[in-house]
């Protein structure tokens, strides 16, 4: 019969009872669509009236007497499917029309997406459908799709499937029920389509924005959540959170020296580290660059969670122990740790992630290669810190520098031969503050190029008028940092001060230590060489601390050592001193400088 809906119900009726069996019909439009129920008890004029479906019948009873398949076609499954549009009738009709099994039309979707290539799992029912879900829960969704079906007549969403091979995949799925003229259900339309790719794409952008592209590590972000909701959860159970903050010491010269790929290597050998030093359930995290961040989970008592924490940092300081292999060489790094604990030391996130910086800030003072716990004395330090570098930014500006200058004798005391200028900082607050606490400030900061180059000036800018005032001071001899030596245009402001101010430039003298000429001796010997063709005298400042190389040494256009006070505080009774001080001015009386030495330095 045409599936029509006035001959449903006639269909159904002279059926009922009877023992049918499946037929699939191929190349029909859709009006001319017709299921054949075959039976061989059933006399072809009642089942058949129609001129269509008894040509089907006629060629199908030919096909079974020959032992031939039953479904009006003689190629393969796997050729029948490629035509990608078949009907599919369900069970045997029931008495009643609510009996009757729908039919469900597959499109060419289904066949490439569920496998289904044996002819056996080509007609399916619902309860089919079940077996390919993965699980009870999917089978427990299907069940509240059909009751939304029910109620609304239609349903659309998500749904893990299995395919015939037992892969998992998720498809977006439509359903919608189709009514007849009566307003009674004749069919389902549904349509899915097989979302893997967009699933893929999907966790690959939560990969991008939640995760560290060079470790796979949690990034900030992700580290941040997990940290909220851990001190959530402790604030509710009573327990105790562990955060430690890591970075690693002397990374920058190996990652400058090498380049990046070997760095990022480094990096990526030191996530496994970590995460060999910590339980599957805590988190370790990249922050950026060389900086690294661990959430133990929460500890019932604080002795645990603190017995915990040291166990973990000195896990990770002793991995270090173990060099990392670059380019075929070894290098060894150290870590600088801080550990903060929640609640005791914030139960804020920010709070909590400041305290831990903060920590770790006070391990790298500490001598680096250790771990900190957090105390409250230390934000006073920091934030003391945070205080000197913003007024040494406005120092210079605001005109607090100002240079004292110390007198330089000759051997027996009685003869002047210049003056050194040492930098000091007058402070509107603090009064005069001591260089060592802003002089390495203003190296990292960067500014010491800038107030080195204010020195140079305002030293020869003195000394100019000491001349003119008839004072007699042969020289006038300043210091220079590693950074202003090797930034290639020393040579170039120095000219231009003693041209501004007018001074020779044999009264201008220049100090450098062992460590600047050594660190670059090429580099070091054309700078030399071009800040004597102006005319300037060389001073090696701290001599006998280093590590320099004699033969390098007489290389040097130097015209002045200065001995360490460390070789001279026992001069004269000192007779172990005595012979390096010897030993030193004879070396520099063969050569062409001179040794004064720094006892009265530092008095």
């Amino acid at each position: 019969y045409e599936m029509v809906a006035g001959h449903r119900r006639k269909f159904a009726s002279e059926l009922a009872g009877k023992t049918v069996m499946p037929c699939i019909v191929r190349n029909l439009t859709d009006d001319e669509a017709t299921i054949i129920m075959v039976d061989s008890n059933l006399q072809r004029e009642k089942v058949l009236p129609s001129e269509k479906a008894f040509a089907y019948k006629m060629k199908l009873d030919a096909m079974k007497r020959q032992g031939q398949r039953t479904d009006l076609t003689s190629t393969p499954v796997e050729q029948k499917l490629s035509k990608y549009s078949v009907e599919i009738l369900g069970e045997a009709v029931g008495e009643s029309r609510s009996q009757i099994q729908r039919y469900i039309r597959l499109t060419e979707l289904i066949t490439p997406i569920l496998d289904m290539v044996d002819e056996g799992k080509i007609a399916m029912r619902p309860a089919v459908v079940l077996s390919y879900l993965p699980n009870e829960q999917q089978q427990a969704h299907l069940h509240y799709v059909l009751k939304q079906l029910h109620q609304h007549n239609t349903w659309e969403g998500e749904i893990w499937l299995k395919r015939l091979n037992g892969e998992h995949y998720p498809a977006w799925v439509g359903i919608t029920a189709v009514l007849d003229d009566e307003g009674d259900l004749a069919s389902y339309v549904c349509f899915f389509s097989d979302i893997s790719e967009r699933k893929a794409s999907e966790q690959r952008i939560h990969r991008l924005a939640y995760y560290d592209a060079l470790t796979h590590l949690p990034n900030r972000t992700l580290f941040q959540d997990r940290l909220h909701t851990a001190l959530q959860q402790a604030e509710r159970n009573k327990s105790w959170v562990v955060l430690m903050f890591l970075d690693l010491d002397r990374f920058k010269p190996i990652n400058d020296s090498l380049g990046h790929a070997a760095g990022d290597r480094m990096l990526k050998d030191m996530a496994i580290r970590l995460l060999a030093c910590v339980d599957n359930d805590d988190t370790v995290a990249r922050m950026g660059g060389d900086e690294f961040t661990l959430l133990l989970q929460p500890r019932a008592t604080r002795e645990i969670a603190l017995n915990r924490a040291i166990s973990v940092a000195e896990q990770i300081l002793a991995s270090l122990v173990k060099p990392f292999v670059l380019e075929s060489r070894e290098f060894f790094v150290t870590a600088s740790i801080g550990i903060a604990l929640s609640p005791q030391d914030g139960n804020e996130l920010s709070q909590l992630m400041k305290n831990a910086d903060t920590a770790m800030y006070h391990a790298k003072e500490r001598g680096k290669n250790n771990f900190q716990f957090y105390q409250a004395d230390m934000n006073a330090s920091a934030l003391e810190r945070l205080e000197l570098e913003s007024d040494l930014r406005h120092a210079l500006e605001q005109q607090e520098f100002i240079l004292y200058y110390q007198p330089q004798f000759s051997g027996d005391g009685k003869r002047l031969t210049g003056v050194e200028a040492l930098l000091r900082w007058n402070h509107p607050r603090r009064g005069l503050v001591p260089p060592g606490d802003f002089i390495p400030v203003l190296e990292e900061l960067g500014l010491v190029v800038d107030v080195g180059d204010w020195v140079l000036a305002e030293s020869c800018r003195q000394l100019k008028q000491w001349h003119q005032a008839k004072v007699r001071v042969p020289k006038v001899s300043v210091n220079i940092s590693a950074r202003q030596f090797s930034d290639g245009q020393l040579g170039t402001r120095i000219a231009t001060i003693l041209k501004d101010t007018g001074l020779p430039p044999a009264c201008l003298e220049l100090e450098l230590t062992e460590s600047i000429l050594m660190r670059e001796v090429s580099e070091a010997l054309q700078i030399l060489a071009s800040l004597k063709n102006l005319g300037l005298s060389i001073a090696v400042d701290d001599f006998g601390t280093g590590y320099s190389s004699l033969n390098y040494l007489k290389q040097f256009p130097i015209d002045v050592l200065k001995i360490d006070r460390t070789f001279v505080d026992g001069l004269p009774s000192g007779e172990q001193d005595a012979q390096i001080a010897r030993a030193i001015i004879a070396m520099n009386s063969s050569g062409a400088g001179n040794s004064p030495t720094e006892a009265g330095r530092y008095s």
